[in-house]
């Protein structure tokens, strides 16, 4: 509960200290406001287990139920977005009304400019990122994922845009979106330098699901529609000048797995010999190749056993992690 508390004092802090601060007045509004802590460490594959603990949870959708957070990272110029959102069935298409997927919006113009809320053009407006999660398209022809700038399709891969996705069955079908996202003044040029920590940026992101009946388009930041025609379009990122840290518990999960790695390794190795000694067995006198049968069986119960230790391993690795995500989901509760 202390570290509980502690974050919560730190995010107070942050949020009312960007409040106040002139870039922050200055942005546009009309929307909602979250903040990203700095991390480096991400990589993109779906996969949530590397992101910190205890960081806020912002509601992208009640129906369906999703959630995500955000870091960003000054070293690399990046936002990173997770995101899990619980479909009743994942529908893949190829256009954004026939397929589920999320669009993230960034947006990094001059907040202290004399009309920071007026559209300035495809080029400097809040870039859409969309992105399906399976074989399918967001906008044809784009790719997966794709940037519209404007109303122009333009390859997001080649500007460093990174997104992938995990799907697990339950009573539902839950997907985790995991995003690498540039921040642009002008989708032509390079990224903003994101060092700047205290500032604020344009962000936001839609949760789309393909429904029976038609499709629902779920903004988090600002209902307004067409979010690329303008920067009053979207919510506010402010990029806190607190770091966010992984707890050291966090790294049991990743030594079972190497366990399991080297464990597997070791029956590789026992395989070969077995192997090898078979091969012998075929060419030496009986009584000679009976001990060598003798020996192989033994190989084989240890490679049996050895394969026992892996699964349990496996299984320890998956309920260790499972115990981490309850133990945040409540955290979460707690902080709400």
């Amino acid at each position: 509960m202390k570290s509980t508390t502690m974050f919560r004092f730190i995010f107070l802090v942050v949020f009312g200290l960007a409040a106040t601060s002139p870039i922050r007045a200055d942005l546009c509004g009309g929307g909602n406001e979250a903040v990203a802590l700095i991390y480096d460490d991400i990589e993109i594959d779906g996969d949530l287990s590397d992101w910190p603990d205890g960081l806020v949870e912002y509601g992208a959708s009640s129906n369906p139920k999703g959630a995500f957070r955000v870091l960003y990272s000054p070293e690399r110029d990046r936002i990173f977005v997770a995101a899990v959102v619980d479909y009743a069935e994942v529908d893949i298409g190829n256009h954004w009304n026939s397929t589920d997927g999320m669009e993230v919006f960034t947006w990094g113009g001059d907040p202290k400019s004399d009309a920071p809320c007026e559209p300035r053009g495809g080029m400097h407006n809040p870039i859409q990122f969309s992105f399906v999660p399976g074989a399918g398209e967001y906008v044809p022809g784009c790719g997966n994922p794709c940037a519209l700038v404007g109303n122009r399709r333009r390859d997001a891969a080649s500007k460093g845009v990174e997104a992938a996705y995990q799907r697990y069955h339950g009573y539902g079908d839950q997907v985790t979106y995991e995003w690498s996202v540039p921040v642009f003044t002008d989708f032509d040029e390079l990224p903003i330098d994101l060092t700047d920590a205290g500032r604020a940026i344009g962000f936001d992101l839609v949760v789309v699901d393909k429904q029976t009946n038609g499709h629902r388009w779920i903004p988090w930041g600002n209902s307004a529609e067409q979010k690329f025609h303008g920067p009053d379009r979207v919510g506010t990122l402010v990029l806190s000048t607190e770091r966010a840290f992984m707890p050291w518990w966090s790294s049991v999960g990743s030594v079972a797995s190497t366990l399991g790695q080297i464990l597997l390794y070791g029956i590789g190795a026992l395989a070969v010999v077995a192997g090898g000694m078979a091969l012998r067995n075929v060419a030496l006198p009986p009584a000679e190749g009976g001990r060598l049968i003798e020996i192989e069986k033994r190989l084989t119960d240890t490679q049996d056993i050895l394969l026992a230790l892996n699964e349990k391993c496996e299984r320890l690795e998956r309920r260790f992690n499972e115990t981490q995500g309850t133990d945040a989901a409540a955290e979460s509760g707690e902080e709400s």
